[in-house]
């Protein structure tokens, strides 16, 4: 799926711009931190006397969960564009999520610099964190369903049932606001539920329906289930994946947070001018992750129902951070202040000739 239409010229000078440093080795993606963990069984890559190198570096600390929201954060680790970008002096610690509420409380509490992350579970962490925290780009659009279980086929069939939806997210949010305008009472709550436990719920006849993510919803669908919400094309759907840094890491290592956005913008790029290759990456990245393969249909549906976009869209946030709000998941919020910082992403974007974003 498309982020944005790209000229031969543009396409061309963006790859001159973000190939500087690509030479430079690899700090470890999501992918090579596990291979590596398993192969040295926590042994520490020393030399002289003991000295864990690795460790000594200055490090990144960046969240990932476990969708296809994020594609093209999961494609920049599992190339490892995030490592090129940053440069050998740099350590890139990934860590994946499959709660966006947990993401956002590690956010929240400093325990990550970084992180593509659910828009109203960027929204909690801003909130806990004081306002310690900016959007810096925007990630995915799109790519989530309420996919009810073979039995509900209406609406109305799912009064009184058990539904799934990810907590502190913006699929548990619009699961809320679509009930209530229905007129529908149904227990939403399953807290501590993964996307892939919520599967297993609906596919299993222990919950009746699940807004989920892609491509647990595609998993859903492909077992007989029936969509009933979120079927908007991904043009004009709303953002399901941000990238936000702490207020911090951006005032103390700027060039950190842009070699995050470079490496996001050149995954993105691959995936606009080579899908399958950009895709292939991004689903190998999830593969680790989940640490299962899925099969390559539920990939393909997934991937065709997200548009890969750097642009957060300031004026869906607010409306999705009111829904949240009415929702009970966040405080109410009358305006998003200072959270949304486009400035360094602009700079990358009129660098490579591209259009700014305006939000």
């Amino acid at each position: 799926m498309m982020r944005r239409a790209v000229s031969a010229a543009a396409a061309a000078g963006l790859v001159a711009v973000l190939a500087a440093g690509c030479s430079s080795p690899q700090p470890p993606t999501v992918t090579t931190v596990r291979q590596q963990q398993g192969r040295d069984a926590g042994k520490a890559l020393s030399v002289g006397h003991g000295i864990d190198v690795a460790a000594a570096l200055p490090q990144v600390r960046l969240g990932l969960m476990d969708d296809l929201c994020d594609g093209s954060g999961l494609a920049a680790a599992g190339l490892g564009y995030f490592g090129q970008e940053l440069g050998a002096g740099v350590r890139l610690e990934p860590e994946g999520y499959s709660s966006p509420a947990a993401e956002a409380a590690a956010l929240a509490a400093g325990r990550l610099d970084a992180a593509y992350i659910d828009p109203v579970a960027a929204l909690a962490a801003w909130q806990a964190s004081g306002g310690q925290l900016q959007i810096i780009s925007g990630a995915g659009a799109g790519g989530a369903e309420l996919v009810a279980g073979r039995r509900y086929t209406r609406p109305g069939q799912l009064a009184d049932t058990t539904l799934a939806a990810p907590p502190g997210s913006s699929q548990a949010a619009g699961l809320k606001a679509w009930l209530s305008a229905r007129g529908i009472s149904a227990d939403a709550a399953m807290p501590g539920t993964s996307p892939q436990a919520a599967v297993a719920a609906v596919t299993g006849g222990h919950a009746a329906a699940a807004w989920e993510p892609a491509p647990f919803d595609a998993q859903i669908t492909a077992a007989g289930g029936h969509i009933l919400a979120g079927r908007a094309r991904p043009a004009s759907a709303a953002p399901t994946a941000v990238l936000a840094v702490r207020t911090a890491f951006l005032a103390r290592h700027r060039a950190w947070a842009q070699a995050l956005l470079k490496a996001q913008v050149r995954a993105g790029l691959l995936m606009d001018t080579d899908p399958a290759a950009g895709h292939r990456a991004a689903a190998a990245e999830l593969t680790a992750l989940l640490g299962r393969k899925l099969p390559a249909r539920i990939l393909t549906a997934g991937f065709a129902q997200i548009r890969y976009t750097d642009n957060p869209e300031a004026s869906s946030l607010l409306a999705q951070a009111r829904q949240a709000a009415t929702a009970g998941i966040l405080k109410p919020v009358r305006s998003l202040g200072r959270l949304v910082n486009l400035d360094p992403l602009n700079r990358l974007l009129r660098a490579t000739g591209q259009q700014p974003v305006t939000g």
